[in-house]
Parts: C-alpha cells; structure tokens; sequence
C-alpha cells in the first residue's frame, strides 16, 4: 500500500467486523471528484465491528483528498454500534475551498477511542471558522449528539482541527466523552442535546 486510489461517484470502502490496520509507515490515498445524487459521503464507512489503526514504523498516513465542489464529506464514518480505535498514523481530509461545510476527519454516531496519532482537517477556504454556526464548521473529530450509544475516549493524540464532542443526560457518573490526554490545537466544543434533560 503506497498510492492513492481514486473512487467513483457512489464508491467507498465499507469496513465490518473486527480489523486492524497498520499503516507500517505508509501513506494511503483516497480520492473523491465526483459524487452522483444521493451518493454516499464518506471515503471510509465503518459499518459493524471495530476498526484498529496504528503505524508501526512511522509517517504512515491515510488521507481523504474530497475534490467535489459544493459537498460536504468525512474521511471515516463511524456508525452506531461500531468502533474506532487509533494508536499511532495520522488521518486527513482535505478539501477545496468551495466544499460546504461540515466536513469532518471523522465522523461518529458510535464508539471512538484514541490513544496517539494525530487526526487533522484542512481550514474551510484558508480560515479556522467557516461560518458563525458552531455546526458548520470543518472537524478534525465530530460526534452526532441524540445517539444514546455514541461514546468518545480520548487518551492522548494531537487533534489539528475542532473537535465537537455531542453530550446526551446520562446517571450520574455516566459520561458520553472522556478525556484524559491529547493534544488540541483548536477548539473543544460540548454540546448537550437539547431534546434530553
């Protein structure tokens, strides 16, 4: 693996049950020019199961190069009931300047652990705020609030983007997102669901 791979207008890769990725000091690309009506938004869709990412030997990247204008996209998509883990690798997405916004590095309704690596989003059209909406804004990590099972961990890593983290009322003692290390060099947003007391 040291190439880039260009996919169609309805292509992804759909990832399920258990894997573990190892970069092993390579850099995989992923390509988008064209998505057809109705086409699918991420490069990478971690459907069931869990995804392990590291790189053992160092500099092994996966990035998202999202060349269509005028549409939001995800490097991965983390669905309910799945798993991401990254231990070591870098992830990027980059988009041009005239993509709408959100696009976000990853993307979770499900279970995101990281633990090293770093996981970084081009600015929207050169700037850190796209827009004044805390919601439309590129992210290195995003959570969609109102999924009961959406859960984030994050242990260490450098994040080169925001990170919004979506938090639903739970027992008490009980967290949606919990952070014990890491390295942010942009904002950190909380947003609690509204529709939840």
């Amino acid at each position: 693996m040291n190439g880039g791979i260009g996919l169609g207008p309805t292509d992804f890769v759909s990832m399920i049950g258990r894997s573990h990725l190892d970069l092993n000091g390579k850099k995989l690309t992923l390509k988008k020019s064209i998505i057809d009506s109705g086409g699918k938004i991420q490069f990478i869709r971690l459907a069931a199961g869990e995804l392990i990412i590291e790189d053992s030997k160092g500099g092994g990247e996966i990035v998202g190069v999202n060349k269509v204008t005028k549409r939001y996209m995800r490097l991965i998509d983390v669905v309910a009931g799945a798993k991401l883990t990254l231990n070591s690798g870098r992830l990027y997405l980059e988009t041009t300047p005239d993509n709408s916004v959100p696009n976000a590095t990853i993307c979770s309704m499900g279970t995101v652990e990281i633990n090293g690596g770093t996981v970084s989003i081009s600015k929207f059209d050169g700037q850190d705020e796209a827009t004044g909406d805390v919601n439309m804004q590129n992210f290195a990590l995003q959570t969609i609030y109102s999924v009961d099972d959406c859960y984030t961990l994050i242990n260490g890593g450098t994040f080169d983007g925001r990170v919004l983290l979506n938090a639903v009322a739970k027992a008490s003692g009980v967290a949606d997102n919990v952070i014990t290390g890491g390295d942010f060099k942009k904002s950190i947003y909380i947003q609690k669901d509204k529709d939840v007391t």
